[in-house]
């Protein structure tokens, strides 16, 4: 046990940096438990595979929570793609193990839609959930397909483009 403890001191004394001195901090208590009994170990168990185990799921998530939430606050919307811009957010929301009903995160949400949308969002339906936010912008956006629609208005249909060009292959035009 004494060499996993010194294992595990000099692995603590190696970590460095901001992210890491809370974690290293919580580390040390737990080896000070484990040495003086207070918090005995498993069968078949060294202080040196808690540490790991620990250091493991503590920084390989937080990278993957900080890549995550990096992303979130980048994230917009493109086109009328409404959709999948929800499903993107509450699929990153989940990542970065946020909860979808904080306020802090109907911001970043209200942030991703073009600026028009999400205003129509908020003087119409006044959403206070994640849930409501979602069925708001998704209504505003059928809305404005059916005014586009309405007013002729032209918007990039990928589908047509293909199947046009498609067609002048066939013909040789």
């Amino acid at each position: 046990m004494k060499d996993a403890m010194k294992c595990c001191a000099y692995f603590l004394s190696l970590v460095e940096g901001p992210n890491a001195e809370g974690w290293s901090k919580h580390a040390y208590k737990r080896l000070d438990k484990i040495q003086s009994s207070t918090m005995p170990l498993p069968p078949n168990v060294t202080a040196w595979d808690i540490l790991e185990r620990d250091f493991g799921q503590s920084f390989i998530d937080y990278v993957d929570r900080e890549k995550a939430y990096n992303e979130l606050c980048k994230l917009s919307m493109a086109g009328d793609h409404v959709d999948k811009y929800i499903a993107m957010f509450g699929h990153l929301v989940h990542c970065t193990d946020l909860k979808l009903n904080d306020l802090s995160n109907f911001q970043l949400f209200a942030l991703g839609p073009p600026q028009k949308l999400a205003e129509q969002c908020i003087l119409i339906k006044n959403p206070k959930m994640f849930v409501e936010w979602m069925c708001a912008a998704q209504q505003q956006q059928k809305n404005e397909l059916k005014v586009r629609s309405i007013q002729g208005y032209s918007y990039n249909n990928t589908v047509s483009i293909t199947v046009e060009r498609s067609q002048q292959k066939l013909t040789g035009k």
